[in-house]
């Protein structure tokens, strides 16, 4: 790497994105494991129903859209798993331009994620009704 007039190091490498990743990946196979298993549990209801949809939509948030508009609960695994190696470049950028960790810029992505899971959990729950 070379450094700037400043002394700042230019460059970045992928140790970031990498961890982001790892982090990133714990979290999807752990929510969208439980989410389906919620989801489509036969005795689920009410707030079970909610969290389950949460979980689905805030780990496969590609899949999430899919299932609002054609319905079921599809995994396109690989829309899903090219919107989380962006998302991990983009986070371990952001982690490095604000000079915080990254599993700190991951738990923020993860709360975004599940703000979004619930809000799309919501309308597929209102569709699956």
């Amino acid at each position: 790497m070379t450094s700037d007039a400043h002394g700042h190091e230019e460059g970045f490498g992928c140790r970031p994105t990498v961890i982001a990743l790892g982090l990133l990946t714990a979290f999807v196979v752990i929510a969208a494991t439980a989410g389906i298993s919620l989801a489509l549990g036969s005795n689920c209801d009410g707030i079970c129903e909610t969290a389950g949809f949460t979980l689905y939509a805030s780990a496969l948030p590609v899949s999430a859209l899919f299932a609002f508009f054609a319905g079921d609960l599809p995994v396109a695994w690989p829309l899903d798993t090219t919107f989380w190696v962006i998302a991990s470049f983009l986070i371990g950028r952001y982690a490095e331009r604000r000079e915080m960790t990254v599993p700190a810029a991951v738990v923020r992505a993860i709360v975004v994620a599940l703000v979004y899971g619930f809000v799309i959990g919501l309308f597929l729950e209102s569709t699956a009704t």
